[in-house]
Parts: structure tokens; sequence; C-alpha cells
């Protein structure tokens, strides 16, 4: 009902609008793409200029060389259990020097999550916290290796574009992406967590493989996900409409 009679429908990637014609029958000309624009990268470029992030991160006493990190809330189809599944795949192919950061509220999950680190003894492979703060958050992103999100859903996400803003690798599911952002991320299968050992392997040989998906994220974050894009895409729709309005 509300597509059927909306002016204009603001979705975040084109596999949205092709969905959301699939599902609903929109109509194309009615629906404008805008990815996420995070605010993180204004902070951290402003507010926080005098911040050291290096001295909030030493707090986390972190002595592992491939950090990890999942800024996710504790739902079960955010699939934590996935990373801790691709943990044991580490561990059996000798493989021990790594850590996964886990941060977000706890929405069910997270006993769970944490039950399942105990029993496969997997304690010193991750680090366990709850909501952190903006400065906590930058300071995760700047010193960690890479990005994991195993997630069941989401096109894209804030995550995905903070990563490609702080020039951090990614890990993403393979086949949710938009095709316009798989090119930037290492695609890991989330339903074959031996998979997961054969994206580490690549992305600890292949270093140039790394520059090239972070600059090529970075070019896609500078190009679609900054303020001013959002303001003119915004202005553009908002002007179309007065002009509309203004014939009655």
């Amino acid at each position: 009902n509300a597509i059927s009679k909306a002016f204009k429908i603001i979705v975040a990637t084109n596999k949205d609008k092709r969905l959301l014609k699939e599902l609903y029958n929109s109509v194309d000309k009615n629906v404008e793409i805008q990815p996420y624009v995070p605010q993180l990268p204004n902070l951290y470029e402003n507010d926080f200029k005098n911040v050291n992030f290096k001295k909030i991160f030493s707090k986390y006493k972190i002595n592992k060389k491939n950090i990890f990190f999942y800024p996710a809330q504790f739902w079960s189809h955010k699939n934590h259990k996935y990373i801790i599944d691709a943990a044991l795949e580490l561990v059996k192919n000798n493989i021990k020097d790594f850590l996964f950061i886990f941060t977000g509220h706890d929405k069910g999950n997270k006993n769970y999550i944490i039950k399942l680190i105990k029993e496969n003894k997997l304690e010193d492979n991750f680090l366990m916290l709850d909501y952190v703060d903006n400065k906590e958050l930058i300071s995760l992103y700047i010193n960690s290796d890479a990005l994991i999100m195993p997630t069941f859903v989401g096109h894209s996400t804030l995550p995905l574009y903070e990563a490609f803003y702080f020039n951090l690798p990614v890990f993403f599911t393979k086949g949710l992406l938009d095709d316009e952002l798989k090119k930037h991320v290492y695609e890991i299968d989330i339903f074959n967590p031996q998979n997961f050992l054969n994206s580490f392997n690549e992305f600890s040989r292949e270093k140039n493989i790394n520059k090239d998906k972070i600059k090529s994220g970075k070019n896609f974050y500078e190009k679609n996900c900054n303020k001013i894009n959002l303001f003119q895409n915004l202005s553009k729709i908002f002007k179309e409409y007065e002009y509309l309005k203004s014939r009655w």
C-alpha cells in the first residue's frame, strides 16, 4: 500500500531496487538508490581529530597477529556461530595466531555464543565486548586486520561502508551483496566453514589483492557514501516534489 502511494522510494542498492520490483511491483522511476552514509567518518575527521586511538586500543591488550572484527548485535541471524566454526577450521590446520572481536548488545543469542566458545576451548581466540562507544569503535576499525560479516541478511551494511572508509579488507557472505559491492570483498560461503580457511589463506598470501580490494572499496565509499552525495540526491527528490506540487 505504501509503495503504490509513495512519491519516491529510497533503497540502498541496485539489488534492493530489483527485488522491490519483483516482490511488490514497484515502478523503476519512483525508486532512488542511496547507499548508507555512516557517521563514524565524520566524527573521525572532525570531532575526534586529537583522539589517541592507539592508546584506546591498547587497553584490550591484544597480542595476536590476525585480528578480525565483527561489530554486530547478538541476533541469531547475524550468524556468530559461523565464525566459531571457522575458528575451529583454522585451529585444525595449525593456525592459532588469530583473534575474532565481537561487539554489540545481547539480543538473545550472546550466552549461546559464549557457551560454544568455552565448549570448544577457543577463549584465547575471541574477545567478547558489549556495546562500545564511537571512539572505541573507531579504534577497533583502525587496528583490526579485516572486517568479517557472515550475516544471513543485508545486501549492504553500515559496517561494510565503515570498513571501506577505514581501509579494512572485508569478508562477507557469498551471494548476498549487491553486484557493485561484492567485487570489493572476499566472499565466504556461510554454509561451509571450511571455505573460510581458503579465503584466509588467500588473504594472508595475496597482499596485492588486499591492496586492490581496499583501494576499490575506498573509491566506492568516496563516490557514493559521502554527505555531499546524500545531500545532492535528497535535494533532487525534494526539488522534483516541489515542482510537481506547484502544478496545483
